[in-house]
Parts: C-alpha cells; structure tokens; sequence
C-alpha cells in the first residue's frame, strides 16, 4: 500500500507478516532427504579416495610403461613423490627432459567442480608446468563425463586437456 510516504522522500519500514516466508510458531517442515550417518560419509569418503589413489597408481604406471619420462607419483611405493608445485605435489609428475615437464591431477567427477580443485588447477598453470586433468570413471562414462569436465574447465578459463583413466 501507497500511503504517499514514499513520494515525500520519507522512508517507510516494511515488517512482512508472519506468514510470508516465515514459518513462525509452526514446527520445521522436514524436506524429506535423509542425511547418512557418519560411518556411512566415512565409507564413502574412503571409497572415493581409494579410487583417486588407485587411478594415480594406474596412470603412473601407464607413463611409464610407454614413455622414457622421469614418472613421480603421490602416495606410491613403485614412484618418488613428486616435488611441490603450486602450493603441493600434484598427483603425477613427468619430467621429459629439454622438455617442460607435465603434470596429471586425478579426479573424480564429482571433485572437479569444487572451488578448490578449480584454484589448484588455476594455479599450475601458472607454474610453468603443463597440467593435464585426468578423470576416474567408468568406461560407459567416459565420454559423457570427459565432455562435461572439459566444459567445466572452459568456464573459468582453465586451458587443461582432459583424459580418462579406469584404475
């Protein structure tokens, strides 16, 4: 409602009623999603970091079984830990001579639109090094989600190739 006030240049305050987009004295409406109990994030947390894990493994020894490159590799007993690079390792490191080395970042679709694998990307590219994203999904996925993936690095900018990897 107008009462004018508005037109003289008054400020008028506003209260909205109880009922519009509040829920009052009325209990919490409950929005029916379960949320899973603490062993189960766990496991799943601990699914998802052994599959990381296990992609890194299988991509180190992928580089090199086929390449002559120097293979460094985060979290393995076959390959040295790779030096810091933007702040930490990155998941696989290749060193290739005269060349400028390269370096894979492991994830799993669901790890590549956080805030902060999207800085970390952002920052190895700054580094000199030539970043790569590899994703771990199943076979049946892999192009749906090598498509979305490179879709979500296209937005911000980010120039890295992505591949896919079935540990």
């Amino acid at each position: 409602v107008n009462d004018g006030s508005l037109a003289r240049g008054r400020p008028r305050m506003i209260r909205p009623r109880s009922e519009v987009g509040s829920t009052g004295d009325r209990a919490p409406v409950p929005t029916g999603v379960a949320l899973d109990s603490y062993d189960a994030w766990l496991a799943d947390f601990r699914r998802r970091l052994a599959l990381h894990d296990a992609g890194v493994a299988a991509l180190a020894r992928d580089l090199a079984s086929r390449t002559h490159w120097t293979v460094r590799a985060m979290g393995s007993e076959e390959f040295s830990a790779p030096p810091a690079a933007a702040g930490q390792p990155p998941d696989v490191l290749c060193e290739r001579g005269s060349t400028r080395p390269i370096c894979f970042e492991v994830e799993l679709p669901e790890t590549l639109v956080r805030r902060t694998t999207v800085a970390r990307l952002r920052a190895l590219t700054e580094t000199g090094l030539e970043p790569r994203v590899v994703l771990v999904a199943a076979p049946f996925q892999h192009e749906r989600q090598l498509e979305e993936a490179r879709r979500l690095l296209h937005r911000p900018g980010l120039p890295p190739d992505v591949a896919a990897v079935l540990p």
